[in-house]
């Protein structure tokens, strides 16, 4: 882990101490601990390493009882234990996408999915999650050409890193009142 890693980790530390500080000479269950959550869950932050400004109620509470069971480390983020992997399918199905494609890498993500059904994969089987379990395998996806990036989520694509709202793809076909007229021969 790098020094500017550590280093933002630390900020989170002391910002989530900063919030609960108040409340953490309090004992469990004290008469009021609810609406002094609630009235910090109102109030915005700049929050270090994001963009967001509020936290839920429910999350500081979190905090809380992790500073009480662990003292200030237990107030460092954790990475998550199945970072990087599909959280919803299960590694027999994640195995099996991978397996379809190596099989046949012409295929594309749609094929994919479809390859997978017809074998009785009946879980849900989004576009964007396949694509992303496929790269991350190093399966080389192919894309139509022209064709605009998935999209990835909220039916926003991302261009060049950055978000967008859906746009027409510009494989897409033109309307029939854009096509010239056809001249009888």
């Amino acid at each position: 882990m790098s020094q500017l890693d550590k280093d933002l980790q630390r900020q989170i530390a002391l910002f989530r101490y900063g919030v609960i500080a108040d409340l953490v000479h309090l004992p469990h269950g004290h008469r009021g601990i609810g609406a002094r959550l609630k009235a910090k869950a109102a109030l915005t932050y700049a929050i270090p390493g994001t963009d967001r400004d509020r936290i839920a109620a429910n999350t500081i509470r979190g905090w809380l009882t992790c500073y009480r069971a662990g003292g200030f480390e237990a107030l460092y983020p954790k990475r998550r234990a199945d970072r990087g992997r599909a959280r919803r399918l299960p590694e027999p199905v994640v195995q099996r996408l991978v397996e379809l494609k190596q099989e046949r890498p012409g295929r594309s993500v749609r094929q994919v999915i479809q390859a997978a059904r017809k074998e009785g994969i009946e879980h849900h089987l989004a576009p964007a999650t396949v694509y992303r379990l496929l790269e991350r395998a190093g399966a080389r996806v192919r894309r139509r050409a022209g064709s605009a990036p998935l999209c990835l989520s909220g039916g926003r694509r991302v261009v060049d890193g950055r978000r967008h709202a859906r746009a027409e793809s510009p494989a897409r076909a033109p309307a029939a009142k854009d096509l010239p007229d056809r001249v009888a021969g």
